[in-house]
């Protein structure tokens, strides 16, 4: 199954590499409205 691309700027593919296992696995995981009730599709 193809999930497609995402282009990320510098500053995320930085902030990115820096997290340990856990948490860009819960980063690629989570979606905007999961924990704080915030959308950003409106």
């Amino acid at each position: 199954m193809n999930w497609g691309t995402v282009e990320l700027e510098p500053e995320v593919l930085d902030w990115l590499k820096n997290l340990t296992a856990g948490q860009f696995a819960t980063a690629t995981f989570r979606t905007p409205d999961e924990d704080d009730g915030s959308e950003t599709d409106g």
